[in-house]
Order: C-alpha cells, then sequence, then structure tokens
C-alpha cells in the first residue's frame, strides 16, 4: 500500500454512550424519541452518535439507515437554528465525514462547503470550528487530487491554529499531518518530511489522548517506505505500536492499523515468515474494531492476500481477494481507490499465474480508476501503468511509468524494475545504448534501496537479492559486447555487500548512534531475549537425559522447550534489527566502493568470478596487470541447470558431503568431472596453468561446492593437480581484509577442543575425543599456544581467550540455523552447572555473540562440524559462523562445509598447522592445500568427504 493514513473516527470509534447496536427496526422510534426532546443540541448529537453506531454494524441497509440518522439530526438543527448557525453547520461536517468514508468525495466537498461558508458568515475569523472545516475540506480536495487547493485550505487552517494560544496541540498536529500528506502527493518530499517531524515535536514529552502522536508516526513511516528508507520506516512503527500497546484503553482499530503497517515492511525486506503472523492478528483486529460490513477491512484482507499470493499459496490469495472485492462492491463501489488496489494486487496474481489477458484487464480497471480519481501522474495511477507495461511488453506505458514515478521520487523499487523491463525490450530490438542506460540507472538505485532497507544485514542482502537479476542483465549486456572490466565491476557492485557493511561498522559501536532513552529500551529487550533464548536451549539439551519421565513425556517437552527457543530466538533477531534500524551509523554504513582486483591479487594468482544468473552466466578471469576477462557459461551454466546439478535429488553435494558406504556404487567422479567441463571452459583452464593460486568468488549455488573436489581428468581431482584455492566473497572484501593491521605472533595460538559436554550430566552433544589430537598438533606446532578442553573449554573461558589472537584453533561441535541470518548458529562449548547458566554462559557461544567480540586473528580455524554451512543469500553467499569470525576481525578464516569425521580432521588440521610454522611468512592457501593432499593419499581417506569440507575464505 502506498501510505499509512489513519482510519477515520467517524467509523473506528463507537461512541460511550450507546452500549449496543440498535436494531434497524427500531431505529425510526428511537429517532422520534430523539426529536421530541427539548434540547434539540443534545438530541441533534445523539442522532449523529446514533448514525455512526448504525453504520459500524455492517447490517444490510446500514449504510442507508446511518445517512438517515445524520439526515435527521440536519432537520433538527435547521428547525432549531435555523440554516446559517454554526450548529446547523456540525450537521453539514458529519455528513461530509459520512460520504468522504463512502468515497462519495463529490457529495463531501458540497457538504463541507456549506459548513465552512456557514461558520465564516457566523464566527470570528479564527474560530477554531473553522479551522476544523478547513481541514476537512482539505482532506477530501487532496484525495480528489487538487492538491493546489487543498494547500491553500491546510494552510489556512494551520494558520488559524497556531494562532490559537489556548487550542489543542494535537489538533494542530493532526491539521500539519494533512499537509505533510499534500506535500509528499506533490513531491515535496523534504517539505513533508519536516512538517511530520514538526508535529511530532510540537506533541514531544505531552499526554496523547488520542493517539495522534502514534498516527503521525505511522504516517511519517509511509512516506519513509515510499522512499525506500524501511529501516526508519520499521523503527517509527514499532515505536508507535509500543506507544498503543501502553494504552490505557485498548484501540484494536489503531492496532490493526499499525500491526499491518509493520508486516508490510517486514514483507517488502523478505521476511514473510515474520510478516504473516502480524497479518493474521491485524487482520482479526481489524473485523473486531471495524465490524464485517467496513471497507477499510479489504485493505487487510488485501495484504495478506499479497502475501500469500506472493509466497505461492495462490489459493488462499484468490479466496481473500475474492472477499474484499465483494465487500467493496456492496460498499464503495467499483470505482474507489480500495477498489482500484485489490484489482492491481489481484492481477499480479493472474500474472504470476500466466493468465496474461486477465492480468491486463485487471490492471487496466485498476487504472482506469486512479487515472479518474488521482490523475495520470499520482504516485499509484504509475505503479499500475508500469504493472501493466510489463504485463503487456509496452516501452511506451514503461516509459511513461518511469517518468512520473522518478518525478514524484516515489516507489524506487518499483523504478528500478520497470527500468529494468524496459531494458529487456530495448535489447531485444536492438538498442543497446538505451538498455545499458536503463539499466545502469536501476543497478546504481537498487544500492540506495539495499542501505535503507533496515531489518539489519539479512534485508540487506535480501533487498539486493530481489533485483539481483537487474545486475546479471547489467553485466550480461556489456560482457556480450567485450566490455569485460565494466561488467566485472558491476558484478562487484552486487556481491556481498552486507558484508561490507558489517566490515565497515566493525570499528564502531552502532548502538552509539541511538538516542539515550531509546538505547537503554534496545538493551533491555536484548538482554530479556538472550537470557529467554539460554534457559530455552538449557531446557531443550536436558530433555533427553531426564530418564526418570516416559518417552511420551519426554518428547512433549522437547517439542515445547524447541517451540520456546524458536520464539525466543526471533525475539532476539527482531531486537537486534531493531537496534540496528534505530542506529544512525548503521544506516550510514555502505561498505564502499568496488576495489580493483589488482590490489588483492599476488603474480601467481588468478581470480575466478562467476555470476549465475537465470538467463546468463559468465566466469569473470582476473589476472595481475590484465583487464579482466571472461566466458559465458551457456544454457548449462545458468541457474536452474546449476541448482539440478549440485542440489537436486541427485545433486553431487549430497553425495561429496557423506563417507562412501561399502558395496554402494557412489562415485560421484562422473558428475564432478561434468561440472568441471561446465564451470571451466578451455579459456578459463589456460588462464589456470601458469597460476600457484585460484581465488574462487563463487555466486549462488557455487558457493557450497568445493572447487578441489572437481574432477580434471580421470582419477585425478583439481586438488591434484590444478592450482591451490581460496575464497573470497568478492574482490573488494578481500581488500578490506587485507588492509586490515597484522596481529603479531606474539598474540601467540588458542587452541579449543574436547570439551566436557556431559559435566552438568545433560548434554545432546556427543563427546569430541579425537579432537584432542588436533589441538595436541597445533601445541606441538607453536610455543605460544593457550588450549582449553575439557572443563576449561567453556563459555567464560573461550571468551576470555579468543581477543586479538595471532591464530584461533576451535574444534567442537558446531550448530547450524537456517533460519533468518543465522543469528542464533553457534559453536558448542562445555556447558555451565545449572546455577551458573545465564545468558553470557549457557554453553553456546553463538553467531550473534561473535558479532559482539573483539576476533582480530591471522587466522581463524574452524573445525566445527559445518562451520561454514547455513542460510545462502543471494549475493552474500552463507550466513554462519565464518562470517562472525570475518566481520570481527578474523583476516582468514578456515570453515567447514559439512558434519567432518574425526580422525581425517585431525590429520588435515595438524599437517595443516604444522605447514604454517615452517614458514616465518606462511602462505595460507598452498599449506592448507597441501594438508589436504597428505590426507587424499591415505587410501582409506581418499575421498573428497574426507578432505574437501575444509575451506579457507580471505586472505592468502
Amino acid at each position: 500500500m502506498r501510505s499509512f493514513l489513519p482510519l477515520l473516527a467517524i467509523l473506528a470509534v463507537a461512541p460511550a454512550a450507546l452500549a449496543a447496536p440498535p436494531g434497524l427496526a427500531e431505529l425510526p422510534a428511537r429517532l422520534d424519541a430523539l426529536e421530541r426532546s427539548t434540547d434539540p443540541a443534545a438530541a441533534a448529537a445523539s442522532m449523529d452518535e446514533l448514525g455512526i453506531e448504525v453504520a459500524q454494524t455492517g447490517a444490510e441497509g446500514s449504510i442507508a439507515a446511518a445517512e438517515g440518522c445524520f439526515r435527521r439530526a440536519l432537520a433538527v438543527r435547521t428547525n432549531a437554528f435555523g440554516e446559517r448557525h454554526p450548529e446547523t453547520a456540525k450537521s453539514w461536517s458529519t455528513l461530509s465525514d459520512f460520504a468522504y468514508v463512502l468515497g462519495n468525495w463529490e457529495d463531501a466537498e458540497a457538504h463541507e462547503r456549506t459548513a465552512l461558508a456557514i461558520r465564516r458568515d457566523t464566527l470570528p475569523a479564527g474560530d477554531p470550528a473553522i479551522a476544523a472545516s478547513l481541514d476537512s475540506l482539505g482532506i477530501v480536495l487532496l484525495r480528489m487530487g487538487r492538491l493546489g487547493e487543498a494547500e491553500a485550505l491546510l494552510a489556512e487552517a494551520e494558520k488559524i491554529r497556531v494562532g490559537d494560544a489556548s487550542g489543542d496541540p494535537a489538533k494542530l498536529a493532526e491539521t500539519r499531518n494533512s499537509l505533510a500528506e499534500l506535500y509528499r502527493q506533490q513531491d515535496r518530499l523534504d517539505e513533508s518530511e519536516a512538517v511530520f517531524r514538526r508535529a511530532l515535536a510540537k506533541l514531544a514529552g505531552g499526554p496523547d489522548p488520542t493517539g495522534v502522536a502514534a498516527r503521525l508516526e505511522n504516517n511519517l513511516a509511509g512516506l519513509l517506505k515510499d522512499r525506500g528508507r524501511l529501516a526508519e520506516a520499521e523503527d517509527l512503527v514499532r515505536r508507535s505500536l509500543e506507544k498503543r500497546e501502553r494504552a490505557e484503553e485498548p484501540d484494536d482499530g489503531a492496532m490493526s492499523v499499525g500491526l499491518l503497517n509493520l508486516a508490510e515492511i517486514l514483507r517488502l525486506q523478505g521476511n514473510p515468515d515474520g510478516a504473516e503472523p502480524l497479518y493474521l492478528r491485524s487482520l482479526e483486529l481489524a473485523r473486531k474494531a471495524l465490524g464485517p460490513g467496513n471497507p477499510d477491512l479489504s485493505t487487510h484482507l488485501g495484504q495478506l492476500a499479497v502475501l500469500y499470493r506472493d509466497s505461492g499459496r495462490r489459493t488462499r490469495a484468490r479466496e481473500l481477494f475474492d472477499e474484499a472485492q465483494r465487500l467493496l462492491a456492496g460498499t464503495v463501489g467499483e470505482e474507489h481507490p480500495l477498489t482500484a488496489q485489490i484489482l492491481d494486487d489481484r492481477g499480479r496474481l493472474e500474472e504470476m499465474a500466466e493468465r496474461k489477458d486477465e492480468a491486463a484487464a485487471l490492471y487496466r480497471r485498476a487504472l482506469a480508476i486512479r487515472e479518474a480519481i488521482f490523475g495520470a501522474d499520482h504516485f499509484d495511477t504509475a505503479s499500475t501503468r508500469a504493472s501493466l507495461a510489463r504485463v503487456l511488453g509496452s516501452i511506451e506505458e514503461a516509459g511513461k511509468a518511469i517518468d512520473a514515478l522518478e518525478r514524484l521520487a516515489a516507489y524506487p523499487d518499483v523504478v528500478a524494475r520497470t527500468r529494468r523491463l524496459r531494458a529487456t525490450l530495448l535489447r531485444s530490438r536492438g538498442d543497446l545504448a538505451e538498455a545499458e542506460r536503463d539499466l545502469t540507472a536501476a543497478a546504481g538505485a537498487i544500492e540506495t534501496l539495499r542501505r535503507d532497507a533496515g531489518g539489519g544485514e539479512t534485508a540487506r542482502s535480501a533487498a539486493l537479492a530481489r533485483h539481483r537479476e537487474t545486475f546479471v542483465e547489467l553485466i550480461d549486456l556489456l560482457a556480450s559486447q567485450g566490455r569485460f572490466s565494466e561488467a566485472f565491476a558491476w558484478s562487484e557492485r552486487a556481491r556481498a555487500r552486507a558484508l561490507l557493511d558489517q566490515l565497515e561498522a566493525a570499528n564502531v559501536d552502532v548502538r552509539s548512534g541511538i538516542a539515550g532513552d531509546r538505547r537503554k529500551e534496545l538493551e533491555a529487550k536484548e538482554r530479556a531475549a538472550r537470557t529467554r533464548l539460554a534457559e530455552a536451549q538449557a531446557r531443550l539439551g536436558s530433555v533427553p537425559f531426564r530418564t526418570d519421565l516416559p518417552e511420551e513425556r519426554r518428547r512433549a517437552l522437547a517439542e515445547a522447550a524447541r517451540a520456546e527457543a524458536a520464539d525466543a530466538a526471533a525475539a532476539l533477531r527482531q531486537v537486534r534489527e531493531e537496534t540496528l534500524n534505530a542506529s544512525a551509523l548503521w544506516r550510514e554504513a555502505t561498505g564502499g566502493p568496488a576495489a580493483n582486483p589488482d590490489a588483492v591479487l599476488r603474480p601467481d594468482e588468478v581470480m575466478l568470478a562467476y555470476v549465475v544468473g537465470e538467463a546468463s552466466s559468465w566466469a569473470f578471469v582476473v589476472k595481475p596487470g590484465a583487464p579482466p576477462t571472461a566466458v559465458s557459461l551457456g544454457r548449462e551454466g545458468r541457474r536452474s541447470a546449476l541448482d539440478d546439478a549440485l542440489e537436486g535429488p541427485a545433486g553431487v553435494l549430497d553425495r561429496i558431503s557423506r563417507p562412501p558406504r561399502a558395496g554402494f556404487d557412489e562415485d560421484p567422479s562422473p558428475e564432478l568431472a561434468a561440472l568441471f567441463e561446465r564451470l571451466v571452459p578451455e579459456p578459463v583452464r589456460s588462464a589456470l596453468e601458469s597460476a600457484k593460486v585460484a581465488v574462487i568468488v563463487a555466486d549462488g549455488p557455487l558457493a557450497r561446492l568445493p572447487f578441489e573436489a572437481l574432477v580434471v581428468a580421470p582419477g585425478r581431482y583439481w586438488l591434484d593437480a590444478g592450482p591451490a584455492v581460496r575464497y573470497a566473497p568478492s574482490a573488494t572484501t578481500l581488500a578490506t581484509l587485507a588492509s586490515r593491521p597484522p596481529v603479531p605472533a606474539e598474540r601467540g595460538v588458542l587452541t579449543v577442543s574436547d570439551p566436557s559436554y556431559a559435566r552438568a550430566g545433560a548434554s545432546r552433544w556427543k563427546p569430541l575425543p579425537g579432537t584432542r589430537e588436533e589441538s595436541r598438533a597445533v601445541s606441538a606446532a607453536f610455543r605460544r599456544t593457550e588450549s582449553l578442553s575439557g572443563d576449561r573449554a567453556d563459555e567464560p573461558g573461550v571468551r576470555r581467550a579468543l581477543p586479538n589472537r595471532w591464530y584461533v584453533h576451535l574444534a567442537v561441535h558446531g550448530a547450524v540455523d537456517y533460519g533468518r541470518g543465522d543469528l542464533v548458529a553457534g559453536l558448542a562449548l562445555t556447558p555451565p552447572a545449572a546455577l551458573a547458566r545465564s545468558g553470557e554462559n549457557d554453553g553456546m557461544l553463538q553467531l550473534y555473540e561473535l558479532y559482539e567480540m573483539d576476533l582480530r586473528s591471522e587466522l581463524a580455524v574452524l573445525s566445527a562440524c559445518a562451520s561454514g554451512a547455513g542460510a545462502a543469500v543471494e549475493g552474500e553467499s552463507v550466513f554462519a559462523l565464518a562470517r562472525g569470525f570475518l566481520a570481527r576481525g578474523a583476516r582468514r578464516v578456515v570453515a567447514t562445509q559439512w558434519k567432518v569425521e574425526d580422525a581425517s580432521a585431525a590429520a588435515l588440521v595438524g599437517a595443516f598447522f604444522g605447514n604454517l610454522a615452517r614458514e616465518k611468512s606462511p602462505d595460507f592457501t598452498s599449506a592448507l592445500a597441501e594438508a589436504k593432499r597428505k590426507v587424499r593419499a591415505n587410501p582409506a581417506t581418499a575421498a573428497p568427504f574426507y578432505w574437501a569440507a575444509f575451506v579457507l575464505t580471505g586472505s592468502r
């Protein structure tokens, strides 16, 4: 939806004087009784209240009956006070409000003009009642698109309210709320934001019984959302909801709007799982507050339908769209903005189902409604035009939409998508220069969208991922013309940007960019979430050892603890994202410009940087001192083909990540050989022949592929015949890591192994006695070594020992959480005794905790199982434990792609550290490759499962 306009009070607030909604049959008698009252002013006021209550019931005939109440009130006032009296003006204003709610804006304008004329004739020039009419009439004209007329009225209303020294600040704030919305629609976005903030400042610190401040925060959030500043918008909406939750009297209608707005932001951030419960709760409250026949329900129904539409639950989406359309047809009719919104959203559903004719018909109907009401240059009109252009493949319609939206500085995500659409159409007819111009503009705008996405690094990654194909198409366009240097530069701008933001922010305390009270509030929420998570994880870990309980009871307890841990983890993610949203320092982190690969490659190195797209894929070859070249990977290199080969039911990754089984023919060599042919075509192989080290910048499904396991010839892996391999999220990341100051050898080596998992009497982790061999090998190789194992390998001890080490070696169990951002993935350490357990000592050193530690080191080896695995995000590789070490100071990390076997891991890690100890200035990449070859040389551990899991990311 375009904005977060508040529900109108006329239908959202039930008058306290009426205990229950009246039946329509008894309504005439009640009106007659009121008309016989000796106090006509009070009688008319009661008739107005009765009309509001009738309208809220949503019963058949309630709209006409409600209008009848308002008309009777007008007659009472006219008879008692005359046609030109301030009391009579009240009825005209009520009729105007009612017509506005129903979408009858012409009637609303006429009625309010009558009220305003009466008030101007009978009241002093600065009377607040005149300001009220100016406000109402300005809002009507604003919605009709008559912005100039609306501005004059609202400006006059503001002047009256400012001059009324005894006036209600909330009324002034409401006027400024409308004026700010007007400026927004006039593309005066800076003025709009300033007026919203001025209105909020006027209310700061004072009482807010009518919830004006919360509504202002919602509407300001709407402005920021339309500008793509989701981080700030989310922070405002959450603060607004917290105010409403603390209110003495619950306001279900206001809460439903706030929850809807927050759900929208989470959906736009690519977090449908977080958005869905908010949408459902919002709809539940809206049904309760508005009644079954209120047209505002259509917004709640429609936006939940959009969520289901986009997540593939199309049958449920159709049901909700049907309900919304029936509701609107019976209330506001076919020519209303709410109807246009449902038609537009439903058009996308038909488009996704490849029913283009039906989609185009729906878009045309929505466009006609919006043009008639708002005009051709309105945000919503242009957005629908963009949708129609997409389904028609129309360059002309796309151009009109782009021009309008850019002029209005709204919907930057729609502009980016529409520019990509137009570029595709232009390229198909051979207009490469114009296509490039569109794609370049779109790709440049996406970086701003990414920065303002909110929700922390995960939301920033998701924002870039949603527009990933824009970058791929630009890269393909440039590379197809032989402009490889430009194409490579754009590939860098599409990679690992959130990780680069983390690297940039690692040098500052992002909390220092948050105001004092807000910071304290967020820190308290985070402490509570951490404690709750630690307690839930402790219960989950202890349940299997409750031998005093029957199996069925243990299963029930485990399920309850698992659910509690999931809820606590979600709460922790939320408060962390709220903290980043509230921090100006985090919002300003941009990761810096793309690096020149010459700055990160040695003369004997070559970089292979992959770009994997839906329609095209490329392998870039970068050598020091030479411009990049690139090779198209053809149809077999496209995303869908690689997904099938790597992750499909017979995918090669599953087969190499488990030990070979005797008696089964599971040799993946043919598939690994085919992948080598596909990913390393002849021109690339030639570039590798003279290289000692290959730096692999993977993309998409390639992020989990250990290239050294590729088969280059019968019986020979890349490990046997190719250059040593290290990995990098991007060339720019390598440049940032290389710029970190070295950690002196005097800081020594830390090795952690074989925690006492059963020390507390209950643990879900199996002992790892074999990892002590790894620690012994590390200690034998280096004099300055601190070794923690057994009871000493607990969380307080490891926390104390980790900071600012030369080398770090952790051989423990690793827990992987494939949820959003992998924030609760962790290293399992010696659990504490029950009385010592706390949020800071729960036996798990988790990713969110690593993000707060000083982890500066030359090398971190995470020999934990699957320490390099986690949730894969387009353009960001994997959110995993290894990422935490890179983000917080390590120059390079060795991590595992899958669960490793103890004996072979010990042999590999021992050989690796032995190789490092022999060199004063070690080559980490070559040292790891030599260690792998040693394990590979043993016939019992020759298969890739035993050695390919260990990958080095970072500096050489």
